[in-house]
């Protein structure tokens, strides 16, 4: 009699186990989920150092009032204008600045800032065809000139605190004691130019 023997083999299985497909996708969207979850407390923490820090631009520099020079009160006629007649002076208008919010790098990267500055008539409000401007440092040194075509002119300098003399031919003289030139930026500066008694011949 035959003795049959049946030997029932296992199939092989390799030591690395791969999980089902569905466990795969489920751990993949963990991992993706935390990660946007991490991104998107980077973003915020980034917004709000940006927010909570101070805004340069929007900030006023340091600028002292008008002073004007020589005689401009409408009550104090010179003696000339007593014998021959004259107009009376017209006031100088508040100095108006628009302080520039977007930084230049080619001024920043010279350490410079410039001041573009529009003169126009205090009494009729139209752009003036001369005139000169002197920024002057402290201490005194040469003074940063500039001329006035169709009622502009441009002023570049380092970065610092100067004055500012105006002068008008046939109009007004007057001078900011204090002004800051920022570093990086473009100001503009209008101004109205008043005029002194005007004594006729």
């Amino acid at each position: 009699m035959l003795r049959m023997r049946f030997y029932l083999t296992r199939p092989h299985v390799s030591s690395g186990v791969r999980p089902p497909q569905r466990e795969c996708d489920a751990n993949r969207d963990v991992r993706v989920g935390l990660c946007m979850g991490r991104l998107g407390v980077l973003l915020l923490s980034v917004l709000a150092c940006r927010a909570s820090q101070p805004i340069l631009a929007a900030q006023a520099p340091s600028a002292t009032p008008l002073r004007v020079l020589g005689e401009a009160n409408p009550d104090s006629m010179p003696p000339s204008c007593r014998v021959h007649g004259g107009t009376p002076p017209v006031a100088w208008a508040p100095p108006s600045w628009t302080w520039s919010k977007h930084r230049d790098h080619g001024l920043d990267s010279l350490g410079a800032g410039r001041l573009v500055i529009h003169l126009v008539s205090a009494r009729t409000g139209v752009a003036l065809q001369t005139g000169a401007l002197y920024l002057e440092a402290t201490p005194p040194s040469r003074p940063i000139s500039g001329y006035v075509s169709e009622g502009w002119t441009h002023l570049q300098a380092p970065a610092g605190r100067y004055a500012l003399r105006i002068r008008s031919i046939g109009l007004g003289q007057a001078i900011l004691d204090s002004l800051d030139v920022r570093r990086g930026y473009a100001d503009t500066l209008r101004l109205g130019v008043g005029q002194p008694w005007f004594c006729r011949l």
